[in-house]
């Protein structure tokens, strides 16, 4: 079981927030399961006294009933608590606030910590039966099913299999809120909400004029805090997106955010007209019943099956000698609000053959439109190979001809669309590979941006091939043929989330998440303290961080040491960046298995800068001791840095600790948020024979390994 980051504690003195005039609290406890992403910050100090997980928001500023500041009794959720070992645990408690009169609803958000673990394989099926089964437990004990809300794990940018573990749990979490008649919310609706505040692609947000940065940091202009958990302005993009509908309160204002970081609005810097708009789940209603369609409140949605399905290829014959490519029917979810986004979707081509058109399901017309074809590239769209020429859609199908007929061959495309404003609608679902970026409407690039932001969905949008010899441009305005589309009734803009009490919108947002390879700045203090306020329930595992990192298009190294020779530690480059670590003495667990001589140290650097020194300590009660070996210092360069140590040293089996000293904050390298970690402030020197006693215990393990040889 992972250790809970207990990272850069202050003492604090709890600062009362004036709370702004708005909606009673609603009149019955709402109890919480979770982890880390839910636990109240102001009960661990976890950045600092401004800093507000989204539990805490809605209790400060709507008055909803946790149980009262700062540790939210009703409130189970404990950093590092995953489904197989304490959701059983956190249920409990539920049951025993409900049959004491405590609450009337719960909010479960679990499941990161058993999902996101790296180099492990979860056992989906088996979280998922846990799950379900204390859903049903209290359902069985008197809770209402519409009382209950489930919420899903966030979708970021996963590499594979992290991101087909993912859409499988967050699947299967849906499928129980339909089986259970539950209410259901997704993560999407965050990335949605918050991606539509930015117009720098995801660099700065901007709340009521004030500008937070995709950065680290424990004060509010960082849209996370030091150790990497959403800070305040994201947490009330995710209360809005998760709660408000459910609980029955009206939506979080950027004003009422502010005002409790001691921030103002800035009138002359309003942020986009999307950002009083967010997404929610739908409130509960005791005689409604749950439609199994998702609703698609983003670009990031999950399948709606246990098994999702990667990539699309559908491909119906609609006339003699032509064939269809993409999605034909008309789907079950709405979506607007795409308008200079370029938007593309994967499809397979069976066989060589020459594009004719390209055909667009409209349900609500605006604008005007182009639609393309790229090839495929590091499984990503890549050139340009045929494109329509702007056209204004109509309500239903759209087909146009490509500009000029090109034949291809067989082999993975991207089918992409490209709307000139938000109007527009369409129809989609939550599964399937997807890219998109912004881009100003006009003619389709020559080729497809290499830093789009990932997700799954398929719209409804397919390409008509003939078999034959390249044919002459002919345009058609009248759609080709389906499979024969269900019609579907045309949704509101009011996005909501699938419950037991609403029908089905979605809204997906103008501009995208930041890219495939953010680099995230961690800015650690120096003093790290316990906390002052413990949760009076004691957790039935050792916590730990449920950040969730984005992934990367770099691809993994794997060491190949001689026959003679091992490795110890990550000798992959790991998905997350990472940067401001400059004059800390960082370092991460590893065990050795035999007696074996430690012979270098090798470190990825992603970003050189500065000198670095590595080295390897003992272990003295699970912490780095004494120093066994060390590399002289360096100039890092990019890619992997290996080093010698100065003098080799025999090391027998067991616990070791590999250390990292970077002079400066500029050089950046690559983790992951699993592994035990200790850092603490360090001048940039000669290693110290001993490591402090009074270091930060955190939850890490970086692209970093040591090789040995054997005797």
């Amino acid at each position: 079981m992972l250790k809970k980051i207990l990272i850069f504690f202050l003492v604090f003195t709890l600062v009362m927030v004036s709370k702004p005039s708005t909606a009673s609290a609603i009149p019955t406890g709402v109890g919480v399961i979770g982890d880390s992403a839910t636990q109240p910050y102001q009960c661990i100090n976890r950045g600092g006294p401004t800093a507000y997980t989204w539990t805490e928001i809605l209790e400060v500023v709507r008055g909803v009933n946790f149980g009262g500041m700062p540790c939210q009794p009703y409130n189970n959720a404990w950093s590092g608590e995953t489904v197989r070992l304490n959701m059983t645990s956190q249920t409990d408690n539920i049951l025993d606030d409900f049959n004491n009169g405590n609450i009337g609803r719960v909010i479960s958000m679990i499941g990161s910590n058993d999902v996101y673990v790296v180099g492990s394989t979860p056992d989906i099926s088996a979280l998922l039966a846990t799950y379900e089964s204390n859903i049903q437990r209290m359902i069985n004990a008197g809770i209402l099913p519409e009382n209950i809300l489930i919420v899903d794990i966030s979708q970021d940018n996963w590499n594979e299999p992290t991101r087909t573990y993912v859409n499988q749990y967050n699947a299967g979490l849906l499928d129980i809120a339909t089986e259970k008649g539950t209410a259901f919310a997704s993560w999407t609706g965050y990335h949605s909400g918050l991606a539509c505040r930015s117009l720098d692609n995801g660099q700065s947000y901007n709340f009521g004029g004030q500008m937070i940065a995709y950065t680290w940091g424990n004060e509010y202009h960082n849209i996370r805090v030091a150790d990497g958990h959403l800070g305040t302005m994201a947490n009330g993009v995710l209360a809005n997106a998760i709660a408000v509908n459910f609980l029955g309160i009206p939506p979080l204002t950027d004003a009422e955010l502010l005002s409790i970081v001691n921030g103002t609005v800035i009138p002359g810097n309003p942020p986009p007209a999307c950002a009083n708009q967010p997404t929610a789940t739908a409130g509960p209603s005791p005689t409604a019943t749950l439609t199994r369609t998702p609703t698609a409140t983003g670009l990031f949605s999950p399948t709606p099956s246990r098994t999702p399905t990667a990539t699309f290829t559908f491909t119906p014959t609609s006339s003699s000698g032509t064939f269809n490519v993409g999605e034909t029917t008309v789907l079950g979810n709405a979506y607007s609000g795409l308008g200079n986004q370029l938007v593309a979707q994967q499809v397979t081509l069976s066989q060589t053959a020459t594009i004719q058109s390209l055909s667009y399901y409209v349900s609500t017309a605006g604008g005007q439109m182009r639609l393309g074809i790229y090839s495929n590239v590091a499984s990503g769209p890549g050139s340009l190979r045929a494109q329509t020429a702007a056209f204004t859609p109509v309500t239903g199908w759209n087909t146009q001809a490509v500009v000029t007929p090109t034949q291809l061959t067989a082999g993975t495309y991207w089918l992409a669309f490209l709307p000139q404003n938000n109007t527009l609608a369409g129809r989609v679902n939550p599964a399937g590979a997807g890219r998109y970026y912004s881009y100003t409407f006009g003619a389709l690039p020559a080729t497809y941006s290499t830093s789009p932001t990932n997700s799954a969905f398929t719209f409804s949008f397919y390409a008509t091939f003939s078999t034959g010899a390249v044919a002459s441009n002919t345009p058609s305005t009248t759609p080709l043929p389906t499979n024969s589309p269900t019609s579907t009734p045309t949704l509101t803009n009011t996005p909501i989330v699938p419950t037991s009490t609403s029908s089905l919108t979605a809204t997906i947002t103008n501009t995208p998440l930041p890219t495939n390879s953010p680099t995230h700045t961690a800015t650690p203090t120096n003093t790290p303290v316990a906390p002052t306020a413990t949760n009076t329930r004691t957790p039935t595992t050792v916590p730990t961080n449920t950040f969730t990192p984005t992934a990367s298009r770099t691809p993994t190294r794997t060491a190949t040491p001689s026959s003679n020779t091992i490795t110890i530690g990550e000798t992959s480059v790991l998905s997350m960046g990472y940067s401001g670590m400059g004059n800390r003495l960082v370092a991460q667990q590893v065990t050795l298995s035999q007696n074996a001589t430690i012979q270098s140290l090798s470190y990825y650097v992603s970003t050189a800068s500065g000198q670095l020194r590595l080295g390897i300590y003992n272990n003295s009660g699970n912490a780095p001791g004494t120093l066994m070996a060390q590399t002289a210092a360096f100039t890092s360069v990019a890619g992997w840095n290996t080093q010698v140590v100065t003098t080799p040293v025999t090391l027998p089996p067991g616990t070791y600790w590999l250390v990292f000293l970077p002079q400066n904050n500029t050089l950046a390298g690559r983790l992951g948020l699993s592994g035990a970690g200790r850092h603490y402030s360090y001048t940039f020197g000669a290693m110290p024979s001993t490591y402090s006693t009074s270091y930060t215990s955190d939850t890490f393990h970086f692209s970093f390994y040591a090789t040995l040889s054997l005797p």
